[in-house]
Order: C-alpha cells, then structure tokens, then sequence
C-alpha cells in the first residue's frame, strides 16, 4: 500500500489531494502490529503527507496480551511521519463489555498511548463515570483518569432465593458499612 501511495504521490506535479475509496492502513512497531485502519474514504496531501480520514475504524493492540480496542469517528488525520493519529467528533472506543465516548482522541505512536482531552465518559454494565482528561497506556494497558473524575455504580439486580427473601445478587453481595456511633 506504501508503495502504491508514493507511486501515486510522486506522479502529482501539484498539491492536490488524491482520493481513495475504503481506505486501509497498518501501523506495526517491534514486529508487532501496533493498529489497523479502515476508512471509508482518505485523502492525501502530497505537501504534508498528512492523510486525512472520512468514517474511520481503527483497530489498536494493548500489550502484553495484544487484546484488540476498537475505535470509531466521523473525522480523522493519520501523520504517518509522526506516527501520530486525531480522532474527532463521537468518538467511541469499545473493548469487552466497557464503552468510552469523547467528542475527541489522540493517539501517540511514540508512546502506543490513546490521549482523550476533551470530557470522557465510560460505561460498563456495572459502572458510568466521567472524566476531564484521561489516557490509555496500550503498551502497559493501563488507563488514569484526572479532573472532575466521577464514578457511580448501577444498582445491582436483586435475586429471590428459594425462601422466597430478596437479597443482592451473589457476586455482588457485600454488608453494608455499619453506622457510626452515638455519642
């Protein structure tokens, strides 16, 4: 594909964008594939380099495990120079059963690191919760969270046992804190 694309660049006497329909590219780091795009439609700016995406779908790999993440947008920009990529708006990230969505993402090849510096909110079966800025560290698969960070735990659905008592689901159940003391 990167020969194609430079073949075609170099062909360009001027700036004009060249246009491809589905779009694929994939980024690899230490034998190890790092992501892989898929686009409905990119644009490439022969003065930049740049590559600009139109419904992008990537595919990022955590390590050690190489777990995939997936990530959708309306828009974004591949600088394969810098091995950097720009998600943005409704941006969605799905991996297992959590969902983030951000109006925003950034990725830094560099560092294998998913950047969400606009608001984030994540979602889970059991959880929602927000966040100002946060990152995903893919190479340690560990994810911080800072600013305005809130977490709130859905209630838990409530099970019948064979008395006939309503108590909290088994994998859920803990004993409520005990009250504090009367002086």
């Amino acid at each position: 594909e990167e020969a194609i694309l430079e073949q075609a660049l170099s062909g360009q006497d001027d700036l004009a964008n060249i246009v491809f329909k589905t779009f694929s590219l994939t980024q690899g780091e230490s034998g190890l594939e790092a992501w892989r795009l898929k686009a409905e439609v990119a644009s490439v700016r022969k003065d930049s380099g740049m590559i600009h995406v139109e419904k992008p779908k990537i595919t990022y790999f955590t390590r050690p495990d190489n777990q995939e993440v997936q990530v959708s947008a309306e828009h974004g920009v591949v600088d394969q120079g810098e091995r950097n990529m720009e998600l943005w708006p409704n941006v969605v990230v799905v991996k297992d059963n959590n969902t983030l969505k951000t109006t925003k993402l950034i990725y830094r090849g560099a560092e294998h690191s998913l950047f969400f510096p606009e608001e984030l909110i994540v979602e889970s079966e059991n959880m929602l919760a927000r966040a100002d800025d946060a990152v995903w560290r893919l190479d340690t698969n560990v994810f911080e969270a800072w600013g305005g960070v809130a977490i709130h735990f859905k209630a838990t659905p409530k099970e019948e046992n064979e008395a006939g008592d309503v108590a909290p689901a088994a994998a859920n159940a803990t004993a409520p804190a005990p009250a504090p003391a009367a002086e």
